[in-house]
């Protein structure tokens, strides 16, 4: 049997992660047409509505997968929890582009028009993504349980269980002597050759997680489980795509700010 209140706190977490995702996609969309000079132009616009669609596709798919291993249910109380996560994370998204397309330059009269196309088609990919998920769809091939994840979420419920990824107790004096050298395994880590070797969705989907912890990393005073959370999430992704000597840089400088 699954804990209710494990599935709903755990989908309302991924909640403000994806919103923070696509806050950071936006931003680096902002950074690249700032640096090029075309902040003010519509390609600009269009660039967020691609941005915020495809990350909130791939977070909805990560996050109904999640649901469906623990519940192994498409229906009832899996079906509202992942409801409410769309409907909550479309909101906070909306919130990110409305302020950011604030900040372009452009009259306001310019960007209306297309921040409510961004939302019109975010409803529309909501709606369709909750109505494969009730028809026990993923895209175009019948939802499965996960063996692996399974194996993970088994884990994290059994006393004693070690998890895949890590690390111990915050201490703020070694986030004080550290905090600068993880900045730094992070660009150097977007820099190296083996980031370049990767296919370009792995290193968007690298990016995106790496500047959520760099802008976390770089605060006086982080939010300790947020950084410890995106900390861990990086390394995991980093053993996922295949990039060794980056991921084992940035997790030696994690575990000195967590321990082990």
């Amino acid at each position: 049997m699954h804990d209710g209140e494990y599935l709903s706190r755990t989908v309302n977490r991924r909640t403000y992660e994806t919103a923070e995702l696509v806050r950071a996609a936006i931003d680096g969309v902002m950074r690249k047409a700032s640096a090029a000079g075309m902040l003010g132009s519509g390609n600009t616009l269009m660039s967020f509505r691609q941005e915020t669609l495809r990350v909130f596709g791939e977070q909805f798919r990560e996050a109904a997968q999640f649901v469906y291993n623990l519940t192994e249910r498409n229906e009832g109380e899996p079906a509202n929890v992942l409801g409410f996560y769309a409907e909550r994370t479309s909101g906070l998204i909306m919130q990110h582009i409305r302020d950011a397309s604030m900040r372009l330059g452009m009259p306001e009269h310019s960007v209306a028009g297309e921040v409510a196309r961004i939302e019109t088609l975010l409803q529309e990919l909501r709606s369709q993504l909750l109505d494969d998920f009730a028809h026990g769809m993923m895209g175009s091939s019948k939802m499965k349980k996960d063996p692996v994840v399974s194996i993970a979420l088994n884990q994290a419920h059994s006393p004693g269980a070690v998890q895949q990824v890590g690390f111990g107790t915050f201490s703020q004096s070694a986030f004080t002597k550290q905090h600068h050298m993880l900045v730094e395994a992070l660009d150097a880590a977007l820099r190296s050759d083996e980031f370049s070797a990767l296919a370009e969705q792995d290193k968007d989907a690298y990016k995106d997680v790496a500047d959520v912890l760099r802008d976390e990393a770089s605060k006086t005073q982080p939010d300790d489980a947020k950084l410890k959370r995106w900390g861990e999430r990086l390394v995991q992704l980093g053993k996922e795509i295949g990039i060794p000597a980056a991921t084992a840089a940035i997790r030696a400088v994690l575990k000195d700010i967590f321990g082990a």
